[in-house]
């Protein structure tokens, strides 16, 4: 399959950037020309830039696109960007990964929620504090309910999916019963490696002397990507294990609530960094079943959590391009939290302007005659001109990823009336299970 566009020499212009959303991280600029010194002969200035050969689909070790590569050009107002002048269609049809197809978004997105949690592993990341955890429990709670056996993965967290259905917080490194069909597991890399090592060495009082030794300490420490390669190959363990005298699996579903963006990846870049570094031996075969796992997109689903405001959105663009262009990740669902629901439209908005009107300009009202009533229609007024601005706000961030991601965008509301985090999580689980396709137009269904 060819990667490259073809030659396009038209100059980039504002229009054509806006026409290609996904060119959020841009090149450092264009390419300057080596000078050459006519006294020296010899040559300065910056050589050609790098930017985007990750885009590259290539198999683990290749050495990636060749320096007269189209990818790796980058003259200004020429080819340099291949997303430049590009529909976001071609761009997405020449980096189509296997078994997950892509369409356009005014088309059938590429993938649906039910797709999602008919696969083995649902990975869930996104930027710290978007609700990863709180999506985790809510979409177990409607697993569970319909008959599938979950597991709540923690990766690397503080412990906090217990607490949200009732069950006392704080890591644990055993299986929590949560309610019917539902339980949670705290993992990390050193209890992985721990548990790793008493299964290989078969011997109690060897490991425990093996774990209290300061030069086992000092090696899990120091070790680089050990504890993140330990703890995602916790996950593969964990999937392949079958309930005993059946042969069928444990759980059926495994939901995984990732840390937050730059460590979720590190973690999952763990498995093909030790494939691409190990080139044989046994570390470099039980790496290759995890990024197996990890990649596969009939058992794995790498989703992605945010909010409706900059900072969240623009990490959420950055996960969906490292997750599939560099990870090799199937791409789930986008969960959009916290989203405020459209307060006014049609002819309630136009009651709202007049009302509003009416309000600044202090007409003969019979309220007016009372100040209290009068400055207590005019907060009325601010809270519902604050929600409605707000969700305007939203709705460009909105825009922005129904350009972009190809698959399902769901949006959660914001539920601010809930008494407990149990409760939070059983409302979310009823939006989930009551959640229906994007609009190309924008609207909810």
């Amino acid at each position: 399959m060819d990667v490259h566009p073809p030659e396009d020499t038209r100059p980039a212009s504002k229009e054509d950037r806006r026409a290609n959303p996904i060119l959020l991280f841009p090149p450092h600029g264009p390419r300057r020309d080596r000078k050459t010194n006519p006294r020296s002969g010899t040559t300065s200035g910056p050589t050609r830039e790098k930017a985007f050969r990750f885009l590259t689909p290539r198999a683990p070790g290749s050495e990636g696109p060749s320096r007269s590569s189209p990818l790796c050009q980058s003259q200004k107002g020429g080819p340099g960007n291949p997303l430049v002048g590009r529909p976001l269609e071609h761009f997405q049809s020449q980096h189509t990964l296997a078994g997950s197809p892509v369409t356009s978004q005014r088309g059938k997105p590429s993938v649906t929620l039910d797709e999602v949690l008919s696969r083995r592993v649902l990975i869930l990341a996104g930027k710290g504090g978007v609700g990863k955890s709180v999506l985790a429990a809510a979409l177990g709670w409607m697993g569970a309910r319909e008959g599938k056996r979950i597991l709540l993965v923690e990766m690397d967290t503080v412990g906090t999916l217990p607490g949200l259905l009732g069950s006392p917080g704080g890591p644990t490194y055993a299986e929590i019963p949560l309610a019917p069909n539902l339980s949670c597991l705290h993992v990390d890399g050193r209890s992985g490696l721990e548990e790793y090592l008493q299964i290989v060495l078969k011997s109690k009082r060897l490991t425990a002397r093996i774990f209290r030794s300061p030069l086992y300490q000092y090696f899990v420490n120091v070790a680089p990507g050990l504890k993140e390669l330990m703890a995602v190959g916790k996950i593969w363990d964990l999937e392949h294990r079958t309930l005993p005298g059946t042969g069928r699996p444990r759980y059926d579903l495994f939901i995984v609530d990732m840390p937050a963006t730059g460590h979720a990846v590190s973690y999952l870049r763990m498995p093909m960094a030790a494939v691409e570094t190990l080139k044989k031996g046994f570390v470099h075969r039980e790496a290759q079943k995890v990024a197996d796992l990890l990649q596969d997109p009939r058992k794995t689903s790498f989703n992605i959590v945010t909010l409706p405001s900059e900072m969240p959105v623009n990490e959420a663009f950055e996960l969906y391009e490292k997750g599939r262009f560099e990870l090799r990740l199937p791409i789930g669902c986008l969960f959009v939290n916290q989203v405020a629901p459209p307060f006014f439209s049609g002819e309630s908005l136009e009651r709202f302007t007049q009302w509003k009107a009416h309000v600044e300009a202090e007409t003969d009202s019979p309220k007016a005659v009372l100040p209290r009533a009068v400055q207590s229609e005019r907060e009325l007024l601010a809270c519902a001109e604050s929600w409605r601005k707000r969700r305007e706000l939203q709705e460009k961030y909105l825009e922005r990823m129904r350009k972009v991601f190809p698959n399902q965008i769901l949006h959660l509301p914001y539920l601010p009336w809930a008494d407990s985090p149990r409760s939070l999580v059983e409302k979310l689980a009823e939006c989930l299970a009551a959640a229906s396709l994007e609009r190309p137009n924008g609207k909810e269904p």
